[in-house]
């Protein structure tokens, strides 16, 4: 049920972002020319609906550091690499669902805001 929008490099992502509404972010830490850190930060400046997206980082980097790294960073789960699919999918369930409880609980009458 997602449509994923991929692209090829930060400054697209950047481009894209600027031009659309977008739920989650999933990203890299490796990246070239920048890394997954710095692009989290432009994309949330970026793009009035990624302000507070839930955002998930990828990375073969997977000791407690930067588990720690990518949280200091704003990311709000990491998955090491490789994983499977299902595990990808459970992670980006679970951080929309998350965002919706969170939305719900800021509602006075538990509806989600526009």
């Amino acid at each position: 049920g997602y449509e994923p929008v991929l692209c090829a490099s930060a400054q697209e992502a950047l481009d894209v972002a600027s031009r659309g509404h977008f739920d989650i972010i999933l990203s890299d830490i490796g990246l070239p020319h920048t890394d997954g850190y710095q692009l989290l930060s432009r994309l949330r400046q970026a793009s009035p609906s990624l302000a507070h997206a839930p955002a998930l980082a990828l990375s073969g980097y997977a000791a407690e550091a930067d588990v720690e790294a990518a949280r200091a960073a704003g990311f709000d789960a990491h998955l090491a690499k490789p994983f499977e699919p299902g595990a990808l999918a459970a992670a980006l369930d679970e951080l929309l669902a998350r965002r919706g409880e969170e939305s719900r609980e800021e509602s006075p009458r538990g509806e989600a805001p526009c």
